[in-house]
């Protein structure tokens, strides 16, 4: 199933007794790509440290290198789940957000989707003062670290990479694209939105599209792990997992407190070790991990790290401040049953022959999707043979099938809302435009080949996904004591403001037009057991305060946290500095999805390893 490590890990009290020049506290998603980027340097020694396990043993295996696998959730062996306050706006209900705790992180676990988001983001990061990174700053990050494995000459060049680590490629068309696939985007068309071919190009993200993945050529998840790690011998990267870091440790012998090693144990009743770093520790933990683990290291808003009954070492008001999320509200919908089911073609397989054409339909088909996650059927068993044999099929593809992007103020939003100003109803809900510029979506829209939730999972059926892209509410990363082993407060304020409440309320309707519009509306099935989407009836019969109490009791998080530990040149208004330095420190940087300093409108994991990638040639040119 893959090479494994180039080198084994080894263990925490072995990595005490030695002094590395760069111990990287994090072995995610950017973790890993930082790891293998300073260690191209044979005159440097680098540590990574990773709280979870490695991502290629047998146990973890199949979660870890088969993109559909996502369907069944992440093992809580590889994933760290934290559980929100109260969220006032989710009508006080306690949410959970989950990353991945395992080598590669998120990218060894997750949504298998490769999306630079729109490059109006990017030009919001510079236009809010972090010059150096704008969209053709970061070009050259995205182009180096993707390698578009499947037909190049259908790409472009100039913005997409051919022989970086992270393998990717538009795999749902050439492994199988579910029957749902065709009905959606021809409704999608009929509203009125654009198809596009690549989500990933200069001219930004709006229109629909089949989404690409991060997927190498033998149909497995290119994870950071495999793409950065598993490839490389580099002699000079120890990688240690299953050690979590307690606190970062300091010098006081210049102008600033200089970062000279971390505590680490693996356990909260084992021994601590110290970890010590010549020139640099570097934090990849995440925007909930950074910001906690500078926290109860003493850099942070003076009442809070004081209230926890520790001692300010550096005091930056914006640290776990700013946490931005995409709420995500989830859509299912039960469709009318095919004429063609498993006993069906049990039996009219009386043939190889037939069976194998049969076989060949599966994807197409949604009746197949739940048995596919289930190994105890014939279809689980065959469909694993399958990719394991083939690298196709439907183990192969990422669980969401294809997305559209749009904006909640465009002429499709407008079209949604305005077909029911004709019965004098209430007006469309008035928003705040927070999009990053005039080519940039704030909602997107998902859909994957089988019902979600587990207690309509068995149905025959799809789900879809509406997200918010740019939330105006943010959040804020908290702690209540000096122990790392303690879970940090942690509020996402998801639809707390009345602008966020009044978007949803827009996708929402744009989603009901969506499923009152054929193909998708002769497929759906009304009345159901489970509250269904679908059952709200015509655009016409459904109020808005109906769609906004959807959205309240619906609304999860994405999993797509960011900027608790912000880049800006003011240290006033961010944590780290356009190297992504932490202010008022020496020897010490995060590179994570948290030193964002605006969200990005899309799937933020290439836009993580762009990052890793630049931040390894500032630590190099340093």
């Amino acid at each position: 199933m893959g090479a494994g490590l180039s080198r084994p890990s080894v263990s925490l009290e072995d990595a005490s007794s030695i002094s590395y020049d760069y111990v990287i506290v994090g072995g995610g998603t950017a973790g890993c790509v930082l790891a293998s980027r300073l260690a191209e340097d044979p005159t440097v020694s680098v540590c990574l440290l990773e709280a979870g396990k490695r991502h290629d043993t047998d146990d973890n295996l199949l979660t870890t290198t088969m993109p559909f696998a996502f369907a069944k959730g992440i093992p809580q062996s590889l994933s760290s789940t934290y559980t929100t306050v109260a969220q006032e706006g989710l009508k006080g209900r306690e949410i959970n957000t989950t990353s991945g705790k395992v080598l590669g992180g998120t990218s060894s676990t997750g949504h298998s989707i490769y999306h630079r988001c729109a490059p109006d983001d990017f030009e919001e990061w510079e236009r809010l003062g972090a010059k150096g990174w704008s969209y053709n700053d970061m070009l050259p990050y995205f182009t180096k670290s993707e390698a578009y494995t499947v037909d190049k000459s259908t790409i472009d060049k100039e913005v997409h990479g051919t022989d970086g680590p992270l393998q990717t490629g538009h795999w749902t068309t050439k492994t199988c694209t579910s029957g749902i696939h065709s009905v959606v985007t021809e409704a999608l068309r009929k509203v009125g939105m654009s198809p596009q071919s690549d989500l990933c190009t200069r001219s930004g993200t709006t229109g629909y599209a089949t989404f690409m993945s991060t997927t190498d050529t033998l149909g497995r998840r290119s994870s950071t792990a495999s793409a950065y790690l598993d490839t490389s011998e580099q002699p000079n990267l120890s990688i240690v997992t299953q050690a979590t870091v307690e606190r970062i440790l300091f010098a006081f012998d210049g102008p600033m407190p200089r970062a000279v090693a971390v505590q680490a144990s693996t356990g909260r009743r084992a021994s601590s070790h110290t970890i010590n770093a010549n020139k640099e520790v570097v934090v990849c933990a995440g925007a909930i991990g950074s910001a906690q683990l500078l926290l109860v290291s003493g850099i942070g808003e003076k009442d809070v790290v004081e209230g926890a009954g520790g001692e300010v070492i550096v005091e930056r008001k914006m640290v776990g401040r700013a946490l931005a999320e995409h709420p995500s509200i989830p859509i299912h919908l039960p469709i009318k049953e095919p004429d063609w089911t498993e006993g069906r073609v049990r039996e009219d397989a009386s043939s190889i022959k037939q069976l194998i054409t049969s076989i060949k339909q599966m994807p197409s088909n949604l009746t197949w999707y739940p048995q596919v996650l289930d190994s105890r059927s014939w279809i689980g068993a065959f469909s694993r043979l399958w990719w394991v044999a083939t690298g196709t099929g439907p183990m192969a593809a990422p669980i969401w099938h294809g997305g559209a992007f749009w904006r909640s103020t465009d002429n499709v939003t407008k079209n949604a809302c305005l077909d029911r100003s004709s019965l004098g109803l209430k007006r469309m809900p008035s928003v705040r435009d927070m999009t990053s510029g005039p080519r940039a979506p704030d909602l997107a829209l998902m859909w994957a080949p089988l019902l979600l939730e587990p207690a309509v999972r068995q149905e025959t059926g799809f789900t879809m996904n509406v997200v918010l892209l740019k939330p105006r509410a943010r959040g804020r990363v908290q702690i209540h004591s000096m122990d790392a082993w303690d879970a940090p407060s942690i509020n996402l304020n998801l639809l707390h403001n009345s602008s966020d409440l009044n978007v949803a309320v827009r996708a929402l309707r744009t989603v009901l037009r969506l499923t009152n519009t054929d193909p998708l509306r002769s497929t759906l099935l009304k009345g159901t057991n489970n509250k269904a989407f679908w059952d709200f009836g015509s655009q016409q019969e459904t109020t808005n305060d109906e769609l906004e109490e959807y959205a309240r009791e619906r609304t999860s998080a994405m999993g797509h946290l960011s900027g608790s530990c912000r880049m800006g040149a003011d240290p006033s208004t961010s944590v780290v500095d356009l190297k992504l330095r932490v202010h008022g420190t020496q020897g010490l940087r995060v590179v994570d999805a948290s030193v964002f300093p605006a969200q990005v409108s899309g799937f933020p994991m290439a836009t993580v390893v762009a990052v890793a990638e630049k931040a390894a040639d500032m630590i190099k040119a340093n």
